[in-house]
């Protein structure tokens, strides 16, 4: 019954009324769906048929008829009966270390070359990076970044990229590679006064696709042009079992899942993304995954190394330390006889093939994965140590002439996955012994390097690698946090700066730091920007940054859309903070010329009317008094008068809402000239400084009367429309900062000082 069934169930694209046609036809013959998995073919997934509604029949006819059975089927055997490298003759080799300390370029060889970027003369390095930068002038080069992985690992169902990850900025993975590019675009503008379009291309799955849209829609793009940001959807394929039956994740629907990272290729040109590359001018493109939080998305110095080897494929990778990391390694993969027709004649011959490959640690045997360099070499560690972080350059051209060549190289991944028991009907929930109950085939996007004659690497230091795949671990949020501060803490120190008490940067709160990509790509431009110790926590924001910052209305909002963060966290504690830091910042910078304060009033929401807002007389006096500065602060005990704590009467008893109170009272008090409460720099409590502010000493063009033989610190002064008394020894008009003449009087006794004043104040 199961052989005549399988002849009569339709093609995947002979349509919905073909498949009701078979069902309809075994039901008028007395035969019955089968209750267990067949031998042949996969007639198991309409078994609840008849129990579906209309709606549950139209998906599963739609679900079947997405799958193409005899792919999916071959797909399979190719996955099952992948060779082993070791067992069946063939061998994984390191690949060609180049050297580039010769005047001539070297020639990259046949097969997986590789270049030590450190090792690398600094001259050479400045000329790819001016190379890349130049493609991107002239809009040559394209960013793919690939989002379409199942999203499980951290939270089930939702992309990684817009995850907060823990960062003091509160910044996503998309928004930082946003950034960074947006960053790129400036160096390339500053460099040859303009810049080219930079495309940027996100591959999604079916699942995660509209949130990502939704996501950058509500972010404004993160500031890159709508015209220059695609979306496309890989593929899916069908979970099995261990004979390859698919798998019903509901009575209705067949579990599928994306079919990996090497779908790209398919996608790209199925979709018209590389259509839309040439059109634009695009002769090649970056590639690289969204797990990464420190990926140079779009290096120039990488894209212009791959143009100078004139290679079709570059991939970037890091020095593996340790054996069991879980780490692809990049080599030459020798086939060893195998057969090919050399000369057209068609008589095939056996060869010894060279080809550049990735293969993932655990397809590779334990011994090859822990064979040490041999000792003549003079070079300890491992042999194979080149390992792959996901970061890739492909020609367009190439992209397209090969992008079918990656469907017939397919890898079976093991999984553990919840599945409707076809004889019960009952959910058969994930094994809770770790056992593994279903394959997925994934295609891997460097299988394509068979394709190539040639694929150039470049080692580059492990400060670009930070992934984030899990809770706990060397690749959770906080190891990710913590790799940011070290690399972030070294641009500083580099940069010249200097870390109160030499504190270091960690994954713990307190000890975050941060500089934000808009600032600097690669720790460039940070010379001068650290004039006084670092204090942790710290985040550098840039200009734009603070400008754009509000509390009612963010036309760039740093952090994650709110549909997919916890509620529970500081993102409305946080924009209140930096707003509120940004305008005491202001409001000091004009203090020194009140004619610059221009006081709006409060903003208004959407169809809000505010009542008037009172305004205080422009006018002071000199009466005023440090008074109203002390009844706002007040010192803590036993400590100087600049260490001030926030009064009571602006946490309102409680002591929350202390900071952001005595910002606004400070904010109000600067904008409206009352110079009193800003007598002197005061240094506000560390939770308020996310911007280092220089100290202002303002100055004005004459002082106020005092007693004789007074020296008072904080003496009162008016604004500078009021007329006040010359000081004594002072002449009326005379600039402050002029240079003192030296008096020609002898000295006189303190009896003869008080007197002469007397009787100045009696004339």
């Amino acid at each position: 019954m199961f052989s005549s069934f399988r002849e009569l169930l339709p093609s995947p694209f002979q349509g919905i009324a073909a498949c009701t046609e078979v069902i309809t036809k075994l039901r008028s013959e007395g035969n019955e769906v089968p209750e267990e998995y067949p031998t042949e073919g996969h007639e198991h997934v309409f078994t609840f048929y008849d129990e579906l509604t209309e709606e549950g029949q139209k998906q599963l006819h739609a679900d079947f008829e997405s799958i193409r059975v005899d792919e999916v089927e071959e797909a399979f055997n190719v996955a099952l009966e992948s060779r082993n490298v070791v067992a069946e003759g063939d061998s994984m080799e390191a690949p060609y270390v180049m050297s580039w300390d010769l005047k001539n370029p070297p020639m990259p060889r046949k097969g997986a070359n590789v270049t030590v970027l450190a090792d690398v003369p600094e001259s050479r390095k400045r000329t790819w990076y001016n190379l890349g930068l130049d493609l991107y002038h002239q809009s040559m080069t394209a960013i793919v970044l690939l989002s379409g992985g199942l999203d499980t690992r951290l939270h089930k169902g939702v992309p990684k990229g817009v995850l907060d990850i823990g960062l003091l900025s509160r910044k996503t993975i998309f928004q930082l590679l946003c950034e960074r590019i947006l960053r790129l675009q400036h160096l390339v503008q500053r460099k040859f006064g303009r810049c080219g379009t930079i495309p940027l291309y996100i591959m999604c799955n079916s699942l995660n696709r509209n949130m990502i849209e939704d996501f950058f829609h509500e972010n404004a793009n993160f500031g890159i042009h709508e015209h220059d940001i695609l979306f496309f959807t890989q593929g899916n394929i069908p979970v099995m079992n261990k004979q390859g039956k698919f798998l019903l994740q509901e009575k209705h629907r067949i579990a599928q899942e994306p079919h990996g990272n090497g779908g790209v290729f398919q996608a790209l040109v199925r979709e018209g993304m590389i259509s839309d590359m040439k059109s634009r001018g695009v002769t090649a493109m970056y590639i690289c995954s969204i797990d990464n939080v420190l990926t140079k998305v779009g290096d120039p110095t990488f894209i212009g190394y791959c143009e100078a080897c004139k290679t079709d494929v570059g991939i970037k990778v890091v020095e593996r330390i340790l054996p069991e990391e879980s780490l692809g390694l990049f080599g030459t993969k020798v086939y060893r006889n195998a057969l090919e027709d050399l000369d057209g004649d068609g008589r095939f011959e056996e060869v010894n093939k060279i080809k550049a490959a990735v293969v993932e640690y655990f397809e590779l045997p334990e011994d090859v994965r822990r064979r040490q360099k041999q000792a003549s070499s003079g070079m300890p560690g491992l042999d194979m140590n080149a390992a792959n972080i996901s970061q890739y350059y492909f020609k367009v051209d190439f992209a397209k002439r090969h992008h079918s060549f990656v469907g017939k190289r397919w890898h079976a991944i093991h999984r553990a996955v919840p599945y409707i028991n076809i004889k019960t009907g009952e959910v058969v929930p994930t094994p809770k012994d770790g056992s593994k109950n279903a394959i997925r085939l994934e295609m891997f996007i460097f299988d394509i390097f068979e394709s190539a004659k040639n694929v150039c690497g470049l080692q580059v230091s492990r400060n670009e690698y930070a992934v984030v795949n899990s809770h706990i671990g060397p690749n959770s949020m906080r190891s990710a946090v913590q790799a940011v501060g070290h690399l972030h803490q070294h641009w500083i120190t580099a940069a010249g700066g200097k870390f109160l008490e030499k504190s270091l940067a960690s994954e713990r709160a307190e000890f975050t730091c941060e500089i934000s990509p808009l600032v600097s790509y690669d720790g460039e431009d940070l010379s001068g920007q650290f004039p006084r110790p670092v204090t942790l926590p710290f985040y550098l924001p840039s200009q734009k940054e603070l400008a754009q910052f509000s509390v009612a209305s963010v036309d760039q909002p740093s952090t994650g859309s709110m549909h997919f963060l916890d509620m529970e966290c500081n993102l409305v504690q946080h924009e209140q903070d930096v707003t509120l830091q940004f305008h005491l910042g202001e409001a000091m910078r004009r203090i020194e010329d009140k004619a610059k304060v221009n006081y709006a009033g409060e903003s208004a929401m959407e169809n809000e009317v505010l009542p008037a807002t009172p305004r205080r007389p422009a006018s002071r006096t000199a009466s005023r008094t440090s008074s109203s500065f002390q009844s706002s602060f007040h010192s803590s005990p036993g400590s100087s008068p600049r260490s001030l704590r926030v009064s009571p009467r602006f946490d309102g008893g409680d002591g929350e809402g202390g900071v952001e109170n005595a910002q606004v009272a400070v904010a109000e008090a600067a904008a409206e000239g009352d110079g009193a409460i800003l007598a002197e720099w005061v240094e506000l409590p560390k939770e308020m400084l996310l911007v280092n502010l220089e100290p202002k000493k303002t100055k004005f063009s004459s002082a106020p009367k005092m007693k004789p033989g007074t020296k008072d610190r904080f003496a009162t002064w008016g604004t500078p429309s009021d007329k006040l008394p010359d000081s004594p020894g002072s002449s009326r008009g005379s600039s402050p900062t002029a240079s003192p003449k030296k008096s020609t009087r002898k000295s006189r006794s303190p009896a003869k000082k008080l007197k002469s004043v007397q009787q100045e104040e009696e004339g």
